[in-house]
C-alpha cells in the first residue's frame, strides 16, 4: 500500500481532519490497482494526538 497525498486541516488547535489518498497494487483479486481515501479525525489530549474517528472509502472498486 502506498500513500500518495496527505492533507491536514485544523478545526481547532487540538482537533484536525486528515485526508490520505492511498493506492494498493498486487491484489490477487484484480489486475488493476485499487485506490481510495482515508479520513481521520484526530484530537490532541494532554499533548498526544489520538484518532477519534476514521473512514476508509474505496474509489472505483473492481474486484472479482
Amino acid at each position: 500500500m502506498r500513500f500518495d497525498a496527505i492533507d491536514i486541516r485544523f478545526v481547532r488547535s487540538d482537533i484536525a481532519l486528515t485526508r490520505v489518498a492511498w493506492r494498493l497494487s498486487n491484489d490477487a483479486r484484480t489486475a488493476l490497482a485499487r485506490t481510495g481515501m482515508l479520513l481521520f479525525v484526530v484530537v490532541r489530549d494532554e499533548g498526544e494526538w489520538h484518532i477519534a474517528a476514521a473512514q476508509n472509502t474505496e474509489i472505483d472498486r473492481t474486484v472479482h
